[in-house]
């Protein structure tokens, strides 16, 4: 009997060695947070091309890695065709941002730049961009009243005066534009509640038809950036 044990614990011992190097063989060992049945890995470890290689945790996360650098990479190309797309403006967001005096709007300093090409201001299109950051002042609409006041940019008044601001002097133009926005947003314009252009052309100009000639302004200018 002793014999027989004997051959029977030998034969255990080789049938558990056996077994435990068929598990060895056939364990993969998954990225952490994988809980899929044998089905899911071997469909996991072949279409990551892992199929009969040795494979280790290191080599999940490799392939993790790699699978997040080219999704990443495929985003990148898509902002970078963004970027490369024209800068024009859709009407739609025209429509949008040409009625209002406050507030920022889809145009960039290069749009603004587009709009005064060939005008008094040419050149000046970052100004009005830093303008509207700064003060929150819509840049069309300031653009627009500097087209009315000073004939498209050619005829302001002495000192910089772009804005028919009467009495007052500036050092330079980049002063005059800045200006502008700090007058919007003080006590006599937002602070009023005079937040229309309606509302604030009745107390900036005489002219009854101020408002509606700068609006005018503010369509001319903006349908050049999407032209």
């Amino acid at each position: 009997m002793k014999i027989i044990l004997l051959g029977t614990e030998k034969k255990v011992s080789k049938l558990v060695c056996f077994l435990t190097l068929v598990l060895l063989a056939l364990t993969f060992t998954f990225p952490a947070g994988f809980a899929g049945d044998n089905t899911q890995k071997m469909t996991y470890a072949q279409n990551n091309g892992i199929t009969g290689k040795s494979y280790s945790a290191a080599d999940a996360t490799k392939i993790e890695k790699t699978k997040l650098a080219e999704k990443k990479k495929k985003i990148e190309k898509k902002l970078v065709k963004k970027k490369k797309k024209s800068t024009t403006t859709s009407r739609a967001d025209i429509d949008r941002v040409v009625m209002t005096a406050f507030g920022t709007n889809v145009f960039s300093a290069a749009q603004y730049e587009m709009m005064l090409k060939g005008t008094g201001l040419d050149g000046y299109g970052s100004v009005f961009k830093k303008m509207e950051d700064k003060y929150k002042v819509n840049g069309l609409f300031a653009l627009a009243v500097a087209m009315h006041e000073s004939a498209l940019g050619f005829h302001p008044l002495s000192g910089n005066n772009y804005f028919g601001m009467i009495g007052m002097h500036f050092a330079s133009t980049t002063e005059n534009i800045m200006y502008f926005g700090q007058l919007m947003t003080g006590h006599l314009y937002k602070g009023a509640g005079k937040t229309t252009i309606s509302s604030i052309g009745s107390r900036y100009a005489a002219a009854h038809t101020w408002a509606e000639r700068v609006i005018n302004h503010m369509n001319q200018r903006a349908h050049m950036a999407a032209s």
